[in-house]
């Protein structure tokens, strides 16, 4: 059994069929699943029938779409969760969902590892 991570850099309803889709798939094939994302109640919800087997891990409010300041600071936070987790659990496979720019780089530190 392996471990698998999806990030996901806003909460987005056009996304959410897509990360309940793949996180059913591969607790169906036996693993373990953790989700980490902004806060998202619809989420939580839609996983919380998995017997556990997946959890859902809040970064907090996500920025509006754009360059600034509160940007780079989720993308901080997202890297060091990202990490955090990947150290703690070792990741057999990272999904990144919904990410423009810079965001797709978050798990940069989880690849030199």
């Amino acid at each position: 059994m392996s471990s698998f991570a999806i990030i996901c850099r806003r909460a987005d309803p056009a996304s959410l069929a897509q990360v309940v889709r793949e996180a059913k798939a591969l607790i169906g094939a036996g693993h373990q699943v953790e989700v980490i994302a902004p806060a998202w109640p619809t989420l939580a919800s839609e996983m919380s029938g998995s017997g556990g087997r997946v959890q859902v891990r809040s970064l907090g409010a996500a920025p509006s779409a754009g360059a600034s300041l509160t940007a780079l600071v989720f993308w901080v936070r997202a890297t060091v969760a990202i990490t955090a987790a990947h150290l703690a659990r070792r990741y057999g496979g990272i999904q990144v969902v919904g990410a423009t720019g810079a965001f797709v780089f978050t798990t940069w530190l989880t690849h030199l590892l």
